[in-house]
């Protein structure tokens, strides 16, 4: 007979058994008409079948069940056998036979055959695996007693039937709960690799994680401070990395990232180790180094290599990466998160100079670290408490020397140290964030202090209220709505709103960017590009741009008096005024300034000249009526007999 009908002849006995049953029975052993046995344990079942000589009796369905339960699991049985000890198979063998005496009336031989097997199995694995293999077997055999009582099928087996049956029970109750407990220890141990190795390494580079990396790093340094040698940590963060993962894709970037891991690694010693913290920051422990040569060795080396691009998915990507160098030395003695904290430090130094660079940390940076961190507590306080006003610098038209509007800026007066320097918030709110809240916070107060002035100026009067909007502002996708909807609170005419954007938040992503800027246009508001001249945009992009207005950089005013200069500035207004745009220089503190900037075509100006950044209700009066008699100031000062002073004239 062929496999495939055993196959079927066997498929055809259990369905014709389970049908001779009624419904009820059915429901209850539904299950034995769903097995599925592959071909050569229907093999093994037929060959029991045909030597179970079904007749008639009550008592074949206990066997029949035994037999498709060794059946179901024949082929694992074997494999099984192969790996397991001889032992095993002595005390398998042996209870089969026992079984096989039983059923011939040979009682004792089953004792001894019986206790000789499960001694040898405790022997070999243990008293805990066997008992369950015996509980199976008994399980088993209960189960083919239990279909007997519910009277499943009237038929019959003779004793040497029985004994087969048995004997396969017998066998496969300590054979089979064996072998499951020998694949569950290998699959537990190969698990338990993964998880030590998901808990200690980076999946993406396969590199060691922060984790490894700081125990290693503590097991050197206590080694170091027992020999008296040095220890230098390097921290590596990708320059612009956040382009590569926007632009490309998140798997480029992913691939980018293994690359970098890879040839950090081949920069350094088998002794050292190269760990990724997360994102695009890599840590290097240089251990028993002579001093800081050595780690900037690594780091030129390091620097050297990532010169060289990399060509993933069709692209070119080259790397760039700041790098911060700290050392552990006997005579500066510091834990391990210290360590990695300074070389962080030192990286963030690096960066602000530029990037692509490495500097080794000193502990001045410390004190400027920390100095930021206590800046940052304090500013999210000012922010929540509002301890924060503005200020209004007049900006004034040189044609005219009238007052045409008033720039909002930020004060911050702190209870405790009094105010604190613009200068020195700035870079730490765009750091961190806070820029976001507090912008949206300067606009929303500026345009409600601005209706209260515009409401009782005639609406013929020029007269605007300008905004800046800093770059995390700009990045941020619900700006439009913000602005439109501080516009609608306020009750402002749109037109009186000058929203002030600097040229390189504008032209980082330049298709994004001037798109944003037409929607901000769209909303009535005027929009002025500060700090022309500093960025990156070109003529072409400029006449792309909705501005109404540029605002010159403060380094162009301070250079003016420059023929090289004055011409740039010459062409800039020339090309401004063609494209109909207004054209402002900030920051003008001399009369000799003031009257090259005039002669250069600059329509309005603001600087200390006039005056300073003053308090709403001054600014407010300054609107109503202020103006400057720009001649008058211009021969004082050529007589040097004038001096800077506020008011309308």
């Amino acid at each position: 007979m062929s496999g495939a009908e055993g196959t079927e002849q066997v498929e055809v006995n259990i369905v014709s058994l389970m049908r001779a049953a009624d419904t009820r029975r059915v429901r209850r052993h539904r299950r034995l008409s769903e097995i599925v046995l592959p071909a050569s344990a229907s093999a093994a079942l037929l060959w029991g079948l045909q030597r179970a000589d079904l007749m008639g009796d009550d008592t074949n369905l206990a066997v029949l069940y035994g037999l498709i339960f060794v059946a179901s699991a024949a082929s694992e049985v074997v494999r099984a056998l192969r790996r397991t000890a001889m032992r095993l198979r002595v005390a398998v063998l042996v209870l089969g036979s026992g079984a096989v005496v039983y059923a011939t009336g040979w009682g004792p031989v089953l004792v001894i055959g019986f206790m000789y097997g499960v001694a040898s199995a405790v022997r070999s694995f243990g008293a805990r695996a066997v008992m369950p293999a015996l509980g199976l077997s008994f399980l088993a055999i209960a189960l083919g007693q239990t279909a007997i009582e519910l009277d499943l099928a009237p038929s019959v087996i003779d004793d040497v039937g029985l004994a087969h049956g048995l004997a396969a029970l017998g066998a496969l109750g300590l054979l089979f709960p064996a072998w499951v407990i020998h694949n569950t220890a290998a699959s537990k141990e190969a698990s338990e690799a993964q998880l030590v190795h998901q808990a200690f390494y980076d999946p993406l580079s396969r590199l060691p994680n922060r984790t490894l990396f700081l125990e290693r790093l503590g097991r050197a340094l206590h080694d170091a401070r027992s020999a008296g040698a040095s220890v230098a940590v390097l921290f590596v963060d990708l320059d612009r990395f956040k382009i590569v993962n926007d632009s490309l894709g998140h798997e480029v970037g992913d691939l980018l990232l293994a690359g970098v891991g890879d040839r950090i690694a081949a920069c350094v010693r088998p002794s050292d180790t190269v760990g990724r913290l997360g994102g695009d920051e890599f840590v290097i422990l240089l251990e028993d180094v002579a001093g800081s040569d050595d780690a900037v060795r690594v780091a030129e080396r390091i620097h050297d290599e990532l010169r060289a691009p990399f060509y993933l998915k069709g692209y070119e990507v080259v790397a760039r990466a700041s790098t911060g160098i700290a050392l552990c030395e006997p005579a500066r003695p510091v834990d391990a998160e210290r360590l990695v904290r300074d070389a962080d430090v030192a990286m963030y130094h690096a960066k602000r100079r530029g990037g692509s660079r490495y500097e080794q940390f000193t502990e001045e940076m410390g004190i400027q670290a920390l100095r930021r961190l206590e800046l940052e507590t304090r500013l999210r306080h000012a922010i929540d408490h509002r301890e924060f006003h503005l200020a209004y610098q007049p900006e004034i038209a040189l044609g005219s020397g009238e007052v045409v509007g008033v720039e909002a800026l930020a004060r911050w007066i702190d209870p405790e140290t009094g105010e604190v320097p613009l200068a020195d918030v700035i870079p730490v709110a765009e750091e961190t964030g806070l820029i976001v809240p507090l912008g949206r916070w300067v606009l929303e107060e500026a345009c409600r202090q601005a209706q209260e002035w515009f409401a009782a100026i005639p609406t013929s009067k020029v007269a605007m209220v300008g905004v800046n909007i800093s770059t995390r502002q700009f990045q941020q996708p619900d700006l439009v709505d913000q602005v439109s909807t501080t516009l609608g609170m306020a009750g402002i005419e749109p037109r009186r709103t000058r929203l002030e954007i600097t040229e390189s938040a504008v032209m980082q992503e330049a298709a994004r960017g001037i798109g944003l800027v037409h929607e901000l246009k769209q909303l009535g508001v005027q929009i002025a590009l500060d700090d022309f001249g500093t960025g990156h945009s070109s003529l072409s992009a400029l006449s792309n741009l909705p501005a109404d207005v540029i605002k010159l950089d403060r380094s162009f005013v301070d250079r003016v008096l420059e023929d090289d200069m004055a011409a740039i500035i010459d062409a800039v207004t020339t090309m401004a005024h063609h494209l109909d745009i207004r054209v402002v220089a900030e920051g003008v503190e001399t009369a000799a300034q003031l009257e090259r900037l005039r002669s250069l075509g600059c329509d309005t100006v603001q600087g200390y000249l006039f005056s300073p950044a003053v308090l709403p209700a001054e600014a407010g009066a300054l609107l109503h009526g202020g103006r400057f008699d720009i001649d008058a100031l211009l021969r004082a000062a050529r007589r040097r007999t004038w001096s800077p002073h506020r008011g309308g004239v």
